[in-house]
């Protein structure tokens, strides 16, 4: 029995109609993927976003349902949800690399993670439920999933896979006033009533971060005009004065905008400062991501040509070793050396063909040759 008969199941491979009942196929579970995503808050427009398959999460139990009969997914460890996280963490500490790895997950886990629970819907209020860090949560995160995979099996071959979405809600994380994008130590998490639940994190001198102060607003000296008596013949003490003194208080203003300048300035300074240190960390971290995967590729690469030429050692018989070069060019010179060891052939800026007998290269090679609007050639 295999997935192919599995189109009635719910959280399984077979409906149990299959006599032989030889168990599930775990490739079936390829039909489901899931999606996450963040909403609510600031960290909703940092990328934290990707899918997860279905696989790297659940499994087939290996028993059924007694109720439904069906197959019966369990998770692949004790607990769904600290998995989703670790997942979700390696990826924005991979895209973030200034940050420390321990600090991307305390904010990754900080914030509440909901699942769709009806599928094929669109995600609300009604129709999700939070998953939480315990075995009844995620025991019904595997029926959930589950009757998604029902679902799935409805689907034709072209709507697979099916994406259930995850949703990270984010309300509650809030930013520093300095904070770059990708920074997770100028986060913190605030509960209902504004008490701070996770506090930001430090600089790059070890200082704890906290908010900047508020900056309040001069306040506003009456006009000294007011205080002349209005009426000819007041005498002192009535409350008013016989001789203000309107020089006094327009000096009382403006030193009092100069320091509310000085403190705008300061903390306009100390603001470009952090931005500029975290732009810097962040660039350098992204050059040395850029570094890994380049030598993973060459890694792959290198690989890849050993497997291939290992391959052709070990099948003599079937294969013709003997390498063909031609000029591919239609207005090749006459007398033109066809030889790829002539120099000449090589430093022209004519395409070279490889070829085997039993396969051609050719398409390939064409692929990698400078082009006309190439502004290497």
């Amino acid at each position: 029995m295999n997935g192919s008969n599995s189109n009635s199941n719910q959280g399984g491979t077979s409906g149990g109609n299959d006599p032989q009942d030889v168990g599930p196929n775990e490739n079936d579970l390829d039909k489901i993927v899931l999606e996450y995503r963040t909403a609510g808050g600031p960290l909703q427009h940092w990328g934290i976003q990707g899918t997860i398959r279905a696989t790297d999460l659940v499994q087939f139990s290996g028993v059924r349902d007694p109720q439904t009969y069906q197959w019966v997914l369990q998770s692949g460890r004790h607990l769904i949800r600290p998995e989703i996280i670790d997942r979700v963490t390696d990826k924005m500490h991979f895209l973030y690399r200034h940050n420390d790895g321990n600090r991307v997950r305390v904010i990754i886990d900080g914030m509440p993670l909901f699942v769709l629970t009806v599928p094929g819907t669109k995600m609300t209020n009604q129709n999700a439920t939070m998953l939480e860090d315990h075995v009844a949560s995620t025991q019904q995160m595997c029926r959930i999933r589950g009757r998604h995979f029902a679902f799935a099996n409805t689907l034709p071959p072209d709507g697979l896979p099916l994406r259930v979405p995850l949703l990270f809600y984010g309300k509650r994380m809030h930013t520093h006033p300095y904070v770059v994008t990708g920074s997770f130590d100028y986060v913190k998490k605030v509960d209902d009533v504004n008490v701070v639940v996770i506090p930001y994190g430090t600089d790059d001198r070890g200082t704890q971060l906290v908010d900047p102060p508020v900056i309040r607003s001069p306040a506003i000296l009456p006009d000294p005009s007011s205080t002349v008596p209005s009426v000819l013949g007041s005498t002192p003490g009535t409350g008013t004065s016989p001789n203000p003194d309107p020089n006094a208080a327009l000096l009382q203003g403006v030193l009092a905008a100069m320091q509310v300048m000085t403190q705008v300035h300061m903390q306009s300074d100390q603001r470009n400062g952090n931005m500029t240190q975290q732009q810097a960390r962040l660039q350098a971290a992204t050059l040395q991501s850029n570094a890994q995967q380049l030598e993973h590729l060459t890694n792959h690469l290198g690989n890849l040509g050993y497997e291939v030429g290992r391959a052709i050692a070990n099948h003599p018989t079937q294969h013709s070793h003997t390498i063909q070069a031609t000029l591919s060019h239609p207005n090749a010179v006459p007398g033109q050396s066809n030889d790829p060891r002539d120099l000449g052939s090589l430093t022209r800026t004519i395409p070279v063909s490889m070829s085997l007998p039993t396969f051609n290269y050719g398409p390939y090679v064409q692929a990698f040759q400078p082009q006309l609007n190439d502004k290497n050639t």
